[in-house]
């Protein structure tokens, strides 16, 4: 905040933006009582935690090697100024809680923090894709909330957008 001025990096490779993203989509799908954004930065920099995607890996990580996990977060949270006992907890309930609990798909997909897409908006998408290889993702996600600009006036076939490779909105 320089000036009354909120700054905001536009770097897409940016992991303060990146982090960010993540804690909101945290806050939004899964939220766990007490699980603050400075616990959160503690973990995500102790972790390597950055994007969803690294979230979702460490909450499989942690499902799978239970035991192993919870003695690195025991350890981590003892060792750490800020953290303890109930953070430790804190932190368990979410990667237990993150893949094994049903999600709405529209909380999830507004947890995204697509552009114009809210938790509002995510119940009326129409279709969302993105590209990718076995390695990386090509771009970025795109999606239609517009239901006459993707079908078209009066069509039942197939829909105006993908029969025009016309790019979503």
């Amino acid at each position: 905040d320089i000036n009354g001025v909120d700054l905001i990096c536009t770097n897409k490779n940016c992991i303060s933006v990146s982090r960010a993203n993540t804690r909101y989509f945290i806050n939004t799908v899964n939220p766990i009582d007490g699980l603050g954004d400075n616990i959160l930065n503690m973990v995500f920099n102790h972790f390597g935690i950055s994007t969803i995607k690294d979230l979702v890996k460490t909450c499989v990580s942690y499902n799978a090697n239970k035991s192993t996990v919870q003695y690195e977060l025991l350890r981590f949270s003892h060792n750490t100024k800020g953290l303890g006992q109930a953070a430790f907890k804190r932190v368990c309930e979410l990667y237990e809680t993150m893949l094994t609990q049903p999600h709405p798909l529209a909380t999830i997909v507004g947890g995204l923090g697509l552009n114009g897409v809210g938790l509002k908006n995510a119940e009326k998408i129409f279709l969302a894709t993105t590209l990718f290889t076995e390695n990386e993702t090509i771009g970025d996600i795109e999606y239609e909330l517009d239901k006459e600009k993707f079908f078209g006036r009066g069509n039942i076939q197939l829909p105006e957008m993908i029969k025009n490779s016309k790019p979503f909105s």
